[in-house]
């Protein structure tokens, strides 16, 4: 029930709120607990609502939830992308007109337990 741009303002809001300088504010774009997904129109305005906070926004997605939401192209925006892989760096093929500033390699650790491994840009880092 909260609209995209709210979200993203409230999201800096906090941030700034405790002295924290965002490099990028990532959009998890994925199935949700309900099955639903974020709309085209729900993304582009969160990028939108970024773009005039000037915040670097970020997506955090895989290939084919990507295609589920109609492959829009965002060539301004970063991408963080889940490909289980086990290469633990950012060579890995980009989509949406993004590029490739995280990388989710693997969904467990060396020993097997679950744990998310991902590599970051530096500037994805701050």
């Amino acid at each position: 029930g909260i609209t995209p741009s709210q979200q993203v303002n409230e999201s800096i809001d906090l941030a700034e709120s405790v002295g924290l300088q965002l490099p990028v504010l990532w959009f998890d774009i994925e199935a949700y607990t309900d099955g639903s997904i974020p709309t085209k129109a729900e993304v582009a305005a969160a990028v939108v609502a970024c773009h005039a906070r000037n915040i670097q926004p970020g997506i955090y997605t895989r290939r084919d939830i990507w295609a589920g939401i109609g492959n829009p192209s965002l060539t301004e925006v970063w991408l963080w992308v889940a490909a289980w892989n086990d290469d633990p760096t950012l060579e890995v093929e980009a989509f949406g007109g993004m590029a490739v500033m995280g990388h989710q390699y693997a969904n467990h650790a060396d020993d097997g337990t679950p744990l998310d491994m991902n590599v970051f840009d530096r500037r994805a880092t701050g």
